[in-house]
């Protein structure tokens, strides 16, 4: 973690420290993120919900063979689908066991990658998840359900949310009318 321009100059300068790890910037890190809740009030509600303490949710990393069989050609969306429907995560990207850093929210979200049962113990999908016990119902995903319909689905959980005309829904979590 770098917490000042100090520290960023020093790794900048000195390669061997770079090469011993990845660093974030959080204070640039918490400044965008402030910045984007500032701006919209339905980005401050997901991540007031997604910070809140008891939300549930989580960052995890997934053996990609929970989700491709044998040798298939799949893009982004081929994959988010797959995780939306076997778990009711939200997919962020992928490691793949030849590549050293993740590779997430990819730009082009159709171009299609080959994906085979030699590297699939190893290649995992990321992902935020709900806890198992809160899946999405498909009467959640076709967006016919209300917040209150969507945590008593889930025993009084939230949900991850679900994409709706207007932007993004988290059940549970007030939404701005405007």
């Amino acid at each position: 973690e770098l917490l000042d321009p100090k520290s960023q100059q020093v790794l900048e300068r000195n390669s061997s420290v770079r090469k011993l790890g990845s660093f974030v910037y959080s204070n640039s890190l918490a400044t965008g993120v402030f910045a984007l809740a500032a701006a919209s009030r339905p980005t401050f509600n997901v991540w007031r919900h997604l910070l809140s303490p008891n939300c549930g949710f989580q960052i995890a990393a997934a053996s990609t063979k929970e989700y491709v069989s044998d040798c298939e050609e799949l893009s982004f969306n081929d994959l988010r689908e797959r995780v939306w429907d076997h778990c009711g995560g939200v997919l962020m990207g992928w490691k793949r066991t030849c590549d050293r850093y993740p590779y997430l929210n990819p730009k082009d979200k159709s171009e299609r990658f080959i994906w085979n049962d030699a590297t699939m113990e190893r290649d995992e999908l990321i992902m935020l998840r709900p806890p198992p016990y809160a899946r999405p119902t498909d009467q959640d995903a076709a967006g016919d359900s209300t917040p209150a319909e969507a945590e008593e689905d889930t025993n009084g959980l939230s949900c991850v949310g679900v994409p709706t005309d207007s932007g993004m829904q988290m059940p549970g979590v007030p939404q701005d009318s405007s």
